[in-house]
């Protein structure tokens, strides 16, 4: 088991993780989507060209950290692992996880 940091926007997105029961990155607001991380999974190359692709103006270490933070949610984080959150006041909110990354 273990506890994954999901930050919510400086906890802008807090009260959506929390009416919707989700940790998410992107698919709540308006930015640019990725697409469905599954297809790039191969090997953290593969998701990192795919991190290239999508946002080239990255800097190396920028697309590195992108490509940690989308791998360990659609790659590593499993059922029954926990996922800890912040609301940018001094509130964290913990919860498991209870099913699979999807898009």
């Amino acid at each position: 088991m273990s506890v994954y940091y999901v930050r919510a926007k400086s906890g802008r997105l807090f009260s959506a993780f929390m009416e919707r029961g989700v940790v998410a990155l992107g698919g709540l607001t308006d930015a640019p989507d990725i697409g469905d991380l599954r297809r790039h999974l191969d090997s953290r190359e593969a998701l990192c060209a795919r991190v290239r692709e999508w946002s080239p103006n990255r800097g190396k270490r920028e697309t590195n950290y992108t490509t940690r933070v989308l791998w360990l949610l659609a790659g590593e984080m499993q059922v029954g692992d926990w996922a800890l959150t912040y609301d940018g006041q001094g509130s964290y909110a913990l919860g498991a996880v209870t099913g699979e990354y999807r898009y």
